[in-house]
């Protein structure tokens, strides 16, 4: 399935995304962190396509896609 996405629509998926992580992580014990951080790091990983890299940090050491302070 393939979802086509205006820059607009991405980044109010990307804030939604992030939003949806913190209050998991804030109200769940650290098992329920993994699913909703690989679909963090997925979407962080395509910001970038969308003109939205200043949202993202990419760790080399851990080879992971982190949301930015902006975000």
């Amino acid at each position: 399935m393939k979802i086509d996405l205006t820059p607009e629509q991405f980044e109010l998926l990307l804030k939604a995304v992030y939003l949806g992580g913190w209050m998991v992580k804030s109200a769940e014990d650290d098992s329920a962190e993994t699913d909703f951080d690989d679909m963090e790091g997925y979407i962080l990983s395509l910001a970038k396509d969308f003109g939205l890299d200043r949202y993202v940090e990419y760790d080399d050491e851990q080879k992971r896609y982190f949301p930015s302070k902006e975000l």
